[in-house]
């Protein structure tokens, strides 16, 4: 501790600018995360799609299935936008 409070002010800055560098890769990170996810959200929804055509399941559990689908999505939409504005 107490070479931080002996610390001179350019390596402050400079802790200050990889603090901040290293927040920039996570939000890169979740982003790239988050829009492998919703990726993945879509082939789920196609995949139900296909499944009823098939007679796998039928239309109200799809029907439901879908409905949370749709609020993942949202969701994962609003994360996306946040990430966004953070940049």
């Amino acid at each position: 501790m107490a070479s931080l409070t002996n610390c001179g002010g350019q390596q402050f800055q400079c802790q200050q600018i990889s603090l901040r560098g290293k927040a920039a890769q996570v939000r890169a990170s979740l982003h790239t995360i988050f829009t492998i996810a919703n990726g993945s959200l879509h082939e789920t929804e196609t995949l139900l799609l296909i499944a009823v055509d098939l007679g796998f399941i039928k239309h109200p559990i799809c029907n439901d299935l879908l409905g949370r689908t749709a609020e993942v999505g949202r969701l994962l939409g609003g994360l996306l936008c946040h990430l966004r504005a953070a940049n």
